[in-house]
């Protein structure tokens, strides 16, 4: 008496599938490859919500791009440039340049993309910077 017999393979091929896009032109392979899907996008989060040491590593290595300074050539326009990167509004809850460039980095680095935004107050100066969530852009070519 055997054991461990052989057993019979199925005779079956085993594909792999998936619903696509229409990827006839040049245009639909660009706007394919520009846009983060749903799941993609939802597989990124869950990663960094329930592997505490890919979130820590995003953390830690946008901290460490984080600390700069800026200085003008013109020495008179130093403390009005100084002023903006201090003072700037971040979307609505915080201050500074830095707090921009960390929340930019963040997202660029978890879903491999960001986009920030300038908000140009009525007087024509940035009135505030502001870091657009993914779900809520969409690339086209043109």
């Amino acid at each position: 008496m055997r054991l461990f017999g052989k057993k019979e393979k199925a005779d079956f091929p085993v594909a792999q599938t998936a619903p696509g896009k229409d990827n006839a032109g040049m245009l639909s392979a660009l706007r394919g490859s520009c846009q983060l899907g749903e799941f993609e996008k939802q597989l990124y989060r869950s990663l960094r919500e329930n592997i505490p040491v890919v979130d820590a590593a995003i953390y830690k290595t946008v901290r460490l791009v984080g600390g700069f300074k800026v200085i003008c050539a013109d020495e008179s326009a130093q403390a009005a440039m100084d002023r903006f990167v201090r003072d700037v509004n971040v979307g609505g809850i915080s201050m500074g340049l830095e707090s921009f460039i960390a929340q930019y980095f963040e997202q660029l680095i978890t879903y491999g993309t960001s986009v920030g935004e300038m908000l140009i107050g009525e007087d024509g100066t940035i009135a505030a910077l502001y870091n657009c969530p993914l779900d809520d852009v969409e690339l086209e070519p043109g």
